[in-house]
């Protein structure tokens, strides 16, 4: 996998690119870690990767059509959730486990994610849950929290999850040299 705009948790990258190249990616990921650590840029990036029409291992291309609307923010098959509890209740979850059932439009593959996952209500995890257990094998839940204990138990362990550190002085370094433009 490629990581572009993605840098530092070598370990991670390491995991997610051996699990993608095995085939063996889970369904659901959950990324915790602090505010601004990156958790986006890693779950979008993610995302282009599951939709990606390129055979090779270095995905997302870039190229393909799926890439293309990725990058532009417009893949049908790419839902990105803002959770907070008043909009996204029981009956949210409900109508979202419904619709996970369906078909991708373009892509292989459909991919949500959640952000600020921990502002579902406990009722409204519940009712994620069942799909989240036995989701069709070409729904992707990538889901997003601050800390993994703001979630129930039950969501975390049927996860793959991953906190994500801060950067070490060497990445930030390496971020000035390959883009001074941006400070």
């Amino acid at each position: 996998m490629k990581f572009d705009n993605f840098y530092g948790n070598e370990e991670t990258k390491e995991y997610l690119s051996s699990a993608f190249s095995r085939k063996a990616f889970p369904h659901a990921l959950l990324l915790a870690g602090e505010r601004g650590i990156g958790k986006r840029t890693l779950a979008d990036i993610i995302a282009r990767a599951l939709v990606c029409e390129s055979d090779a291992d270095s995905v997302p291309c870039g190229n393909c059509p799926s890439c293309k609307k990725a990058e532009n923010g417009f893949h049908p098959d790419i839902i990105k959730l803002d959770i907070d509890s008043s909009s996204h209740g029981v009956d949210y979850m409900r109508k979202l486990k419904l619709d996970a059932l369906i078909l991708p439009n373009d892509a292989d593959r459909k991919v949500y994610i959640f952000n600020n996952a921990e502002a579902m209500t406990h009722d409204a995890q519940d009712a994620f849950l069942k799909i989240l257990e036995e989701p069709p094998s070409f729904t992707f839940f990538i889901l997003l929290c601050s800390s993994q204990s703001d979630l129930l138990p039950t969501i975390v362990s049927r996860t793959a999850h991953i906190t994500l550190s801060r950067l070490c002085d060497g990445d930030i370094e390496k971020i000035i040299r390959e883009k001074p433009s941006d400070f």
